[in-house]
């Protein structure tokens, strides 16, 4: 499916225009797998091209300062996501041109291949209790979100629907999921959807006429951030109860991109990314309330927010 209008930033994840990267980061879906678990608030995982290569994966303190590289010399990476303790970090990899769930030790150390799938496996997201892992895959032809255990055995399917899912993040019960689910349309039509793990009590949380995407449950479990298309074509950032209800826009923008919304452990904030011009995607932070917007961390590169951690 073509996702170019549903999330820019994608499509610009090398910063330089080059087909190349333009196909792989399409490919990788180089998104947030937010984060969804209780704790003090500590380190902020993303994915910048400061590097000057490839995106890679780095992460930062919560001023925005404090940047470490974990991953280099990779191949197109993307959507790194802590474990509850935050001692593993989650990612995309695009490997042998198709794309694999990766996870690392918190300080880049012990890279493992988890799906070794001929397919386009990405935005992984840890349970809870850290055994299983939500990931979304292409392998039955069309973007489906799956589950595996913490090693990547025991991977299977989780939704079969006619149409695409993907952005599978868990509730902070572990328990419940909430997903991305595409309607076939000539435009994008998409809503949020909850459900528990088995399948059951599966409903839809926001409508399906406008372009919604990306949910992030906040750890405290009562809120969802999620992005949806202004009248431009622009995400901008919405938040509602857990349940759908409330519906408010946190940000008012007309041409900047606002998108791969992540809270922060004590619910209390919300980091996130901006593109204002094509090669120019900055990180964002603003109060759960959509109030005290600035930025945390800019420049010439792109970077990409995915999940901000809990203090170990």
């Amino acid at each position: 499916m073509e996702r170019v209008s549903i999330r820019p930033g994608l499509a610009i994840v090398v910063g330089a225009g080059v087909l190349l990267g333009l196909v792989a980061s399409l490919l990788l879906e180089a998104r947030r797998a937010p984060a969804s678990f209780a704790g003090s608030n500590g380190r902020l995982a993303i994915a910048s091209d400061r590097s000057g290569g490839d995106q890679e994966i780095f992460t930062m303190n919560k001023r925005g300062g404090d940047l470490e590289q974990l991953t280099h010399g990779s191949t197109y990476v993307g959507a790194p996501a802590y474990s509850r303790n935050a001692n593993r970090i989650l990612f995309n990899q695009l490997v042998g041109g198709k794309g694999d769930v990766f996870v690392m030790d918190s300080n880049g150390h012990h890279k493992k291949d988890l799906t070794k799938n001929p397919a386009y496996d990405t935005s992984p997201h840890f349970s809870p209790n850290g055994r299983r892992i939500l990931f979304d895959s292409d392998r039955t032809g069309r973007d489906q979100v799956f589950i595996m255990r913490a090693d990547g055995s025991h991977q299977r399917r989780l939704t079969h629907d006619a149409h695409e899912d993907d952005d599978p993040v868990f509730f902070p019960s572990g328990r419940k999921i909430a997903f991305t689910s595409y309607f076939p349309s000539s435009s994008c039509k998409s809503a949020i959807i909850a459900m528990n793990l088995d399948g059951s009590h599966r409903h839809r949380l926001t409508d399906k006429t406008h372009c919604q995407f990306g949910p992030n449950v906040s750890p405290n479990g009562k809120l969802i951030a999620f992005s949806r298309d202004n009248a431009k074509g622009n995400p901008d950032l919405f938040e509602m109860h857990a349940d759908g209800t409330h519906i408010r826009r946190l940000t008012k923008t007309s041409d900047p991109r606002e998108f791969d919304a992540t809270f922060s452990p004590d619910s209390r904030k919300i980091a996130y990314d901006r593109g204002t011009t094509i090669g120019d995607y900055d990180i964002r932070v603003m109060t759960a309330t959509g109030k005290h917007d600035h930025v945390l961390l800019g420049g010439p590169s792109n970077e990409y927010v995915s999940d901000w951690g809990r203090r170990p």
